[in-house]
């Protein structure tokens, strides 16, 4: 347990609440900053692997300055999605990691053969596991609301 854990469990304790099973508590949907400053959820694709067509490429990562799964999409990947791609949830998937994450900016990524198809935010990439490898494989599905 962490210590802020434990502190609210303490002072919970001294208080006179009853205990609660950490287990039963369900867990939050992401959060993520907006350009303005206002929280909102971010939906998460479903733990499933996703299916369909899907975009292969590389993905490389730049620090964000905010909280936030978000990403920059490279010009292969705005041809996929076509002309409403700005504000699209995509799931990029690396082996059996995967993250959505909203595509708000556009990136003049590299188009060699394999090309640079994203440009994940710090927090996306951490996910994938792959902050300290700069550049990674990955598959990009559209993200499907379930």
């Amino acid at each position: 347990m962490t210590t802020a854990i434990l502190l609210i469990a303490l002072a919970a304790e001294l208080i006179g609440l009853p205990r609660v099973n950490a287990a039963v508590i369900p867990a939050a949907a992401p959060v993520v900053a907006e350009p303005t400053g206002h929280r909102r959820e971010v939906p998460q694709a479903r733990a499933a692997k996703p299916s369909g067509p899907s975009l292969r490429g590389r993905a490389s990562w730049h620090a964000t300055g905010r909280d936030g799964l978000y990403a920059a999409a490279g010009p292969a990947l705005r041809r996929w999605l076509g002309p409403g791609w700005r504000g699209s949830l995509v799931v990029v998937v690396r082996g059996a990691r995967q993250v959505t994450v909203r595509l708000n900016d556009y990136c003049p990524c590299d188009t060699r053969r394999p090309f640079k198809a994203i440009n994940l935010s710090d927090e996306a990439m951490a996910r994938l596991g792959g902050l300290s490898a700069g550049v990674l494989r990955v598959r990009i599905y559209r993200a499907r609301h379930y």
